[in-house]
């Protein structure tokens, strides 16, 4: 569990670097700043603020890089009649 933690940790302040501050990212999410602090320091945010980062931060970081246990990264591979 600690190797997908470490992994998450950097996408979180990714997004928070990105909207520019916590309280940014958490207005842009329609949270709190503590529960956006409180996401970083546990290293993964929700599933519901890990759908909300992706969608107002247009996928980067995506909500697989937040939390990869719940969400499966998009297959590169071309579907079938492609």
């Amino acid at each position: 569990m600690t190797e997908s933690v470490e992994t998450q940790a950097p996408a979180m302040e990714r997004a928070i670097r990105k909207a520019g501050s916590e309280a940014k990212l958490a207005e842009m999410i329609g949270c709190s700043q503590v529960a956006v602090n409180k996401a970083k320091r546990r290293g993964r945010p929700s599933a519901e603020m890990a759908v909300a980062i992706d969608r107002a931060l247009a996928g980067d970081p995506a909500k697989h890089d937040l939390r990869p246990d719940l969400f499966e990264a998009p297959s590169l591979q071309p579907k079938a009649g492609d």
